[in-house]
């Protein structure tokens, strides 16, 4: 699954992973982006950001099971 500009999704996950644990607001933030973004039909943008979202959340899932 790669976003719109062509970035595997791997990639973002891992870029998620990277660094401090991606707070609750950047995950929440992320989605919210993403549905507003939906919303006034920019597909490319709304896929764009529900992949990070979805990268972020998992990062965090990963990060604070540990």
């Amino acid at each position: 699954m790669t976003t719109p500009r062509g970035t595997p999704y791997a990639t973002l996950r891992l870029l998620a992973l990277h660094g401090s644990c991606p707070t609750l607001w950047d995950c929440q933030e992320a989605e919210r982006q993403g549905r507003l973004a939906h919303t006034i039909r920019s597909r490319d943008m709304a896929l764009q950001m529900l992949l990070i979202a979805r990268a972020l959340w998992s990062a965090r899932r990963e990060l604070l099971s540990h």
